[in-house]
């Protein structure tokens, strides 16, 4: 009668991590709830991930090495950007004027997933 038949499952993941690429452009990423559309395949999928009921949170970053970069992501995480923050994420744009000119098509680039709006290029 136990989820998974009474073995012990550990779920792991980064809900502050990039979400994946939708579909579509336009397509939501995640979905709300719904437990009265949900089919039973759903109910019983939501109703099982609820018993998961311990949550341990990592607080220490060891792979990022650099201090200003590492500056940025605590407070990207937390919400609480500052000017500097901003202006250190628009000189890596491609657009702008400061940024050096990539060749992608050379290592290490040339094999690399680009992060862009709307899922194109």
């Amino acid at each position: 009668e136990d989820p998974f038949g009474g073995v012990n499952i550990i779920l792991v993941g980064d809900f502050h991590q990039f979400p994946p690429a939708a579909s579509k452009a336009l397509a939501p990423l995640y979905w709300p709830c719904n437990m009265v559309k949900d089919n039973d395949q759903e109910i019983l999928g939501r109703r099982i991930y609820e018993q998961f009921d311990i949550v341990v949170r990592l607080k220490t970053q060891v792979q990022v090495t650099d201090p200003e970069w590492e500056d940025l992501l605590k407070h990207v995480r937390n919400g609480s950007c500052k000017e500097e923050h901003l202006t250190m994420l628009q000189g890596l744009m491609l657009t702008d004027a400061n940024c050096p000119t990539t060749d992608f098509s050379c290592v290490p680039w040339k094999d690399a997933v680009l992060v862009t709006p709307h899922h194109a290029v």
